[in-house]
């Protein structure tokens, strides 16, 4: 049995996981060798000033990632969709942000979790159709024990012009903005040659890919992260004259440098620098953000994350030669 390979960005770490991240890693999937998926992750960016001297801003968090095959992939020889397969993804990221403002802002980690499905199908010109719904909550310590839903959903579909290029379209409602908002995805992917591609997803992110070796690749990415919790202020000790709870709402330039080496078949470790701008930093009474009573830009500072990835479990092609 001989497996069906295409190449596209790594959606399901996008847009489909409630707009919490932006584009990760371009990525070679075969539709047949889904495996369950585990990615823990830290990252980490010291206090800078805000543009106005007004206080301080940094973060330090922690992700884990989880991504689960549901049923076996369905093969549909001639037939227009020749596969697909069904994934159930969940994520959580804990956060510790250093804010200093005048008053004084107590010590708020926040945490963001997401549960989504996607539905992922294989066209007979090798185009891939993604589908993913799921609800996302984006809290403090303390609004997290009642937390407030947010759901959000992707459309996305590739269109391959020969053997170098693949235009990728769609929609997505999501928060990467900081709010949620729904919005066009227009981009596309184009192979160089052998070891350097580029990939553009408008609004979200543009990346550079370069295969050094069959286990070493290296990324340079520019794009946008963000998103909107909700803070308690229930003693208006902070916020006063504010409600009991308020939106933070927070947007993130990035320009980062990445190698990924990949240890076995099931382990990849992967280390990212660069620098990271917050462009927004909005604290308002109301979720649209609207009339925010903070609103602040930040100065650039330096940016890292680290990262593991593991597989598990037998592929497709591991099974049959059993």
């Amino acid at each position: 049995m001989r497996a069906t390979k295409w190449i596209v960005p790594a959606l399901t770490a996008t847009v489909l996981l409630g707009g919490t991240a932006f584009c990760q890693s371009e990525e070679e999937f075969e539709l047949n060798l889904f495996r369950p998926r585990l990615e823990i992750s830290a990252d980490t960016y010291p206090s800078r000033s805000f543009q106005d001297d007004t206080g301080e801003y940094g973060s330090h968090s922690g992700r884990i990632g989880v991504t689960l095959p549901l049923g076996s992939t369905h093969l549909r020889p001639n037939r227009s969709i020749l596969a697909w397969q069904f994934l159930a993804q969940a994520n959580l990221t804990e956060a510790s942000p250093v804010i200093t403002l005048t008053p004084p802002i107590e010590d708020h980690r926040l945490y963001t979790g997401s549960l989504s499905l996607t539905s992922l199908m294989l066209g007979r010109s090798k185009n891939l159709y993604v589908v993913s719904l799921g609800a996302t909550a984006a809290e403090d310590q303390d609004t997290l024990k009642s937390p407030s839903d947010r759901f959000y959903g992707a459309g996305l579909a590739t269109h391959r012009f020969g053997g170098k290029s693949t235009l990728i379209y769609g929609g997505a409602f999501a928060y990467t903005f900081g709010r949620g908002l729904v919005l066009p995805i227009i981009g596309g992917m184009w192979r160089l040659n052998p070891k350097w591609s580029l990939t553009a997803m408008a609004p979200f992110n543009v990346a550079a890919n370069y295969k050094a070796t069959d286990r070493v690749a290296l990324r340079f990415r520019i794009g946008a992260a963000g998103n909107r919790f909700r803070l308690s202020n229930d003693n208006q000790s902070e916020f006063a004259g504010q409600p009991e709870t308020v939106y933070l709402r927070i947007v993130q330039w990035r320009t980062t440098g990445e190698i990924e080496w990949k240890v076995s078949d099931a382990v990849s470790l992967v280390a990212q620098a660069g620098t990271a701008r917050t462009l927004r930093f909005e604290i308002a009474d109301n979720s649209r953000g609207a009339d925010p009573f903070i609103d602040e830009k930040g100065t650039s500072a330096p940016y890292l994350r680290v990262a593991a990835r593991f597989q598990f479990g037998k592929s497709i092609l591991e099974q049959f030669k059993d």
